[in-house]
């Protein structure tokens, strides 16, 4: 009897041990909690995020930069007559970017897009100089550094008036918001151009454009997003009724036509 009692004793205090022992370490679907106060992995996650390398475009210094409304009708009520778009970042992103798509070319110049009808670019924003870029395909990438102020310029390849619709790392250059081809934007006037100079905060002032980090970027601090960021978009309109390219079919015939040998004299002559 006193030999069973043992072993049963034995028994009883061998299960308290055990259930001791489980209890000491948490079960595996628990998250681990950091000093913080936040789960491990969910921490590494946000550190990663702010930690994105590159180049996004941050909320500057107030600039004079006044405007006035104009009326426009939309030739393209649903959709915008073309669109398209430019990246930049640091240079070894944008170094990167380009090297993914194949042959590259570095250049000082701005880019054509939607359909022909404009030409945009990224200029300097002390010097007005064009920052350099590299082509690849169809895309450009211009280089950007950290701190530097600059601008996005536009030209209007046409001879007709055109609304641009411009927006940075997402964000509309009028209001800030997401940007949408549904809003409105500038007016380009025949052959004009125009150099957008930073958000705009009042009919007369914007806050300029400085490339920063992503985490100090605009998108980011104001609406906690940094997917859009390092993209530059245009959507373009023509006027209602208005043909962008209506001088242009004759001007193509006539050089496709020309005589390369319509007969000269010995030597050039000045005109009269």
């Amino acid at each position: 009897m006193l030999m069973t009692f043992l072993l049963r004793l034995l028994s009883l205090v061998a299960l308290v041990l055990f259930f001791v022992g489980c209890a000491t370490y948490p079960p595996s679907d628990v998250p681990a909690y950091s000093a913080a106060g936040a789960p491990a992995a969910s921490r590494a996650v946000a550190e990663k995020t702010s930690d994105r390398p590159g180049l996004g475009t941050s909320w500057g210094e107030d600039r004079h930069s006044p405007v006035r409304g104009s009326n426009f009708s939309r030739g393209g009520k649903s959709r915008p007559f073309g669109s398209g778009k430019i990246y930049y970042n640091d240079e070894a992103g944008a170094s990167a970017m380009a090297d993914r798509m194949g042959f590259r070319w570095a250049s000082r110049a701005p880019t054509t897009v939607a359909n022909g009808t404009v030409s945009v670019g990224l200029q300097d924003g002390s010097s007005s100089r064009f920052l350099k870029s590299y082509a690849a395909g169809n895309q450009r990438f211009f280089v950007g550094e950290s701190g530097d102020r600059y601008q996005v310029y536009l030209k209007n390849l046409t001879d007709r008036r055109l609304e641009v619709v411009v927006s940075v790392d997402g964000l509309d250059v009028l209001d800030g918001d997401p940007a949408s081809t549904k809003k409105r934007g500038y007016l380009l006037n025949p052959r004009g151009s125009l150099t957008i100079e930073g958000f705009r905060r009042s009919d007369s002032k914007v806050a300029s454009f400085r490339f920063g980090s992503v985490s100090d970027s605009y998108a980011e601090k104001k609406h906690g997003r940094s997917r859009n960021v390092g993209v530059i978009g245009v959507a373009v309109w023509t006027e209602d009724g208005e043909d962008p390219f209506s001088s242009r079919p004759h001007d193509i015939w006539e050089r496709k036509t020309a005589d390369p040998f319509p007969g000269s004299t010995r030597y050039a002559t000045p005109p009269d």
